[in-house]
């Protein structure tokens, strides 16, 4: 019987890629409902990995809303591990503004994957002339990120996690 958080966490994190596969294996069963879905208004929309993810684990979903008629990027900085150095809010928060000017001032959409959506969120209260929208997938939208299953996996890649804010 697991009686502590760590051992929970432990075994969430283990279950994770068998999770992830059977998700991905549905993809094929929502494939007609996707293909109906209303065309795009070729807006820019900014996709956010996930915590220890990079663009190319976005690819499925960015290869989807492009066609759609969006006006697609990713993130472009590398793998989503340190909210405290270059590839935290900061810098989410200068490509948004950069794809913000870039596109003659279209405003965005976010689409933010579990901590991505995290970041989106944060970057689009300090950024709201250049938000259209932010939208969370398996994000940990109600609490801290100190309350989620990767809290441990962030905290030991991150000598300042225990000094963790995202604007609030």
């Amino acid at each position: 019987m697991i009686e502590d958080g760590a051992s929970l966490s432990t075994l969430a994190a283990l279950a994770e890629l068998p999770r992830a596969a059977m998700e991905a294996s549905t993809l094929l069963a929502a494939l007609p409902m996707l293909a109906s879905a209303p065309p795009g208004d070729e807006h820019p929309v900014l996709v956010v990995p996930g915590f220890g993810m990079d663009d190319e684990s976005t690819t499925v979903l960015r290869t989807y809303l492009e066609p759609q008629g969006y006006d697609v990027h990713g993130w472009g900085l590398g793998a989503n591990l340190d909210l405290h150095s270059n590839r935290g809010c900061d810098d989410l928060l200068e490509r948004v503004s950069s794809l913000y000017r870039s596109t003659n001032h279209k405003r965005l959409s976010l689409v933010g994957w579990s901590l991505g959506g995290v970041l989106a969120r944060s970057v689009a209260r300090v950024a709201p002339l250049a938000t259209r929208q932010v939208i969370c997938l398996g994000a940990p939208i109600r609490g801290s990120i100190t309350q989620t299953g990767i809290w441990p996996a962030y905290r030991s890649s991150n000598p300042n996690a225990d000094s963790f804010s995202l604007v609030e």
